[in-house]
């Protein structure tokens, strides 16, 4: 994905975020996270770690937190993505869908251990907690490995390589 497109899409899941997300009670639809595993499996390993912290910055502004809390989230969310994508063959569906899986719980443990330490915004229980995190994670990373189907990192590479050469 190039940049500008990042920041196109960047402004359409904000404004779907805030807006329509909403609107769906319980339905643990988190689009940043999703947007920053597409951009973590798709991209560049740096350029994936930045464009998702960008994402957590602007999910951030539209919160009611604290600012760079999201974007440390996804920020971490993404540098477990790279690290993972880079040791797995991310070229089908199932090793793309495990490596967002297991990214977005990092991510997510990140963000609600924060919230819940520094913030005090405890949730009614341990299970509803762990909920939370499992079913937003699995949504997103679902999302994230349909969408970067078509687009395995391999490819960006040979490409970029071969320019150089």
């Amino acid at each position: 994905m190039s940049w500008p497109r990042f920041f196109i899409a960047l402004l359409a899941v904000f404004l779907v975020q805030t807006t329509l997300a909403r609107l769906v009670p319980g339905a643990g639809l988190d689009l940043f996270l999703a947007l920053a595993l597409f951009v973590a499996l798709t991209m560049p390993a740096a350029d994936g770690r930045i464009a998702a912290c960008l994402a957590g910055y602007l999910q951030s502004i539209g919160s009611d937190g604290p600012l760079g809390l999201h974007a440390l989230s996804l920020g971490g969310a993404a540098w477990a993505a790279t690290v993972m994508r880079a040791q797995l063959n991310t070229r089908s569906l199932f090793p793309r869908f495990t490596v967002a899986v297991l990214a977005a719980v990092v991510g997510q443990l990140v963000l609600r251990v924060t919230q819940t330490l520094i913030l005090g915004h405890a949730a009614a229980s341990f299970g509803a907690w762990l909920q939370s995190i499992v079913v937003s994670s699995l949504v997103a990373a679902f999302l994230a490995a349909l969408l970067a189907g078509g687009r395995p990192f391999a490819r960006v590479v040979r490409r970029d390589y071969a320019r150089r050469i």
